[in-house]
């Protein structure tokens, strides 16, 4: 059988239980709210550094546009490309001097501009015309080149290309360069048209750092074909830069890259357009950072927990001690009753509840201790009126009576009816005194009334008869013994001899949930006051002096001990007619 736990212990273990379950759910909560805040929070940090790269980049090629739109509107430079479109042999003569004055421009903007590489201006047939690098390839048509744009003739129009190789040097080949494109115009002929290009290289490295785009996130700058420009993050791997490409379906927005090994990690993604270059800026923030972030979050959040169960314990451990001592107190009080007795005082008044407890449970000790002796008395009393009801059975007044009849038959010569009276005598006595506390057969009882009947009726001939009425169902209902023969001879005493000639009827009655064991006599009957004095005798069970009473109030006790108090002797009684007196059993 499983051992009960203490309140103690239960106390604890729900509590804790409980602790434990509301501490788990707040940190998961905590824990989530701040994952979508850090991550809210490098989104938002990221439109920050994305929108300052851009404001610091277009600032930047804001100035690079001035410069390149003052030089393509130099004097010289017109002059030179002037020349050049309108011949068709050059003078080489004149154009040394075009060429000095023109590459001299170009390197007093490359000395104010250090991160401008070159200049190269470019013809209306697509050949370079003058250019301040070195050694160009006269087969290198610049208009066929996919990374060259379409030039539209706006003097105001600066377009950009992206990062493309110098393949049009013999020495610079595997070189890469960012470049600014804008048509040679007199800014104050604009509608003139010299069919030719300025085109500006830079040291992409100098470009950007001269930008100052160094942040704490990784920027990525992609071209209007989403190709790489510029690039600081040195940690997507294909997979993930195809994932990026593929979201940048719009000027500006934010998106995650997954991660897609266990060598990389996933990536928060902000990005914006430049509106001078039309080149898309993107930030990028490694997730791991902010999911270290979230990993000491959690571990603070587990040792506080641990820390709040561990004083939890201590507290509960101390709260349900207080809580639980009067009961522990009172339970062992409890325990000494068995080998005590009754005699335990419980009271204690340490608290409410406990007075209350203690209180009542010394009433109900006191209620079983006036029990257990109200008990020990009935039992006595049962002993008594067992021992009485022996006595009356084997009354000697009813032996002695007996015997000076047999006499009288014997002086009579009568030895049919000596052997009839001693053979019934013989049955009555060993009837009585074997086991005269078993319960019997109701039938054995009857036949033990008829045969005290029988010996009355050869001392007193004539006087009465009697009958019998027993349905054969109720015969054998068990009943105390030695019940029925005396009320039997209480009918004859005190009612057919005081009127002279009368009857008796045994009748057994089965009513309801009851069974009433009846002897009824048409004798002189009881008066109405005897028959209150009897029947209060027999509710208080006081004995009177007289034998009738005597017996009566015998088995009336015996009767309530044997089935519970709503049993035993009922009287009915008409002065002068008849007297009914019947045993009341269970069914």
């Amino acid at each position: 059988m499983k051992r009960p736990r203490s309140l103690r212990s239960k106390i604890n273990v729900y509590f804790i239980t409980m602790l434990i379950v509301i501490l788990g759910i707040f940190s998961l909560a905590i824990t989530q709210y701040f994952k979508e805040t850090f991550r809210e929070n490098a989104v938002s940090n990221g439109e920050q550094i994305v929108g300052q790269s851009i404001s610091t980049m277009d600032t930047y090629f804001s100035h690079l546009k001035k410069i390149i739109q003052v030089l393509g509107s130099n004097e010289n430079i017109l002059k030179a490309v002037e020349y050049r479109n309108s011949v068709d042999e050059v003078d080489y003569k004149y154009e040394l001097g075009n060429k000095w004055t023109v590459e001299y421009a170009m390197q007093n903007a490359i000395g104010y501009n250090y991160d401008i590489k070159d200049i190269i201006i470019i013809g209306k047939d697509g050949n370079a015309l003058y250019h301040s690098g070195g050694s160009i390839r006269q087969d290198y048509n610049f208009w066929e080149q996919n990374w060259f744009p379409s030039i539209q003739d706006d003097y105001a129009i600066v377009n950009f290309s992206g990062l493309h190789a110098q393949d049009y040097y013999f020495n610079k080949t595997d070189e890469q360069t960012i470049s600014m494109f804008i048509p040679v115009k007199d800014y104050r002929n604009v509608h003139k048209n010299y069919n030719a290009t300025l085109m500006f290289n830079f040291y992409v490295d100098k470009m950007f750092y001269s930008g100052d785009l160094s942040f704490s996130h990784a920027i990525i700058v992609v071209d209007s074909q989403d190709n790489i420009v510029w690039d600081t993050s040195n940690g997507l791997n294909d997979e993930q830069m195809n994932q990026l490409k593929q979201q940048l379906t719009d000027d500006k927005g934010s998106f995650i890259v997954d991660q897609t090994d266990s060598n990389t990690s996933p990536y928060s993604v902000v990005y914006d357009t430049s509106r001078i270059t039309g080149w898309k800026n993107i930030g990028l923030k490694s997730l791991d950072e902010v999911d270290r972030h979230i990993h000491v979050l959690m571990m603070f959040s587990l040792y506080s927990v641990l820390a709040t169960i561990a004083a939890v314990l201590i507290s509960s451990m101390i709260i349900s001690k207080s809580i639980t001592k009067p009961i522990t107190k009172l339970a062992q009080k409890f325990k000494r009753i068995p080998s005590e007795s009754l005699d335990v005082d419980l009271y204690d008044d340490s608290t409410k509840e406990i007075l209350i407890l203690s209180t009542t449970a010394n009433k109900m000790i006191q209620k079983l201790h006036d029990l257990n002796l109200e008990v020990l008395l009935e039992q006595a009393s049962a002993k008594d009126a067992q021992v009485r009801a022996l006595q009356h059975q084997i009354n000697p007044h009813f032996l002695n009576n007996t015997l000076q009849n047999i006499k009288a038959l014997a002086l009579s010569n009568d030895s049919q009816a000596i052997s009839e009276i001693s053979t019934i005598l013989g049955k009555m006595l060993t009837y009585s005194i074997y086991q005269p506390y078993e319960m019997v057969e109701l039938h054995r009882e009857i036949h033990h009334a008829e045969n005290f009947i029988k010996i009355q009726m050869y001392r007193y001939p004539g006087m009465f008869d009697y009958e019998v009425a027993c349905p054969e169902d109720l015969a054998s209902v068990k009943v105390p013994k030695l019940i029925l023969q005396p009320i039997v001879e209480n009918a004859i005493q005190h009612g057919i001899l005081k009127k002279g000639h009368g009857y008796i009827v045994i009748s057994i009655q089965e009513e309801q949930e009851n069974i009433f064991i009846s002897v009824i006599d048409n004798g002189g009957g009881i008066s109405t006051e005897r028959q209150e004095q009897l029947q209060n005798e027999l509710k208080h069970n006081q004995v009177g002096s007289k034998s009738s009473s005597i017996g009566l109030a015998n088995i009336h006790e015996r009767v309530k001990i044997t089935y519970g108090g709503h049993y035993g002797i009922r009287i009915t009684s008409e002065y002068g007619k008849h007297t009914t007196i019947s045993i009341v059993i269970p069914k």
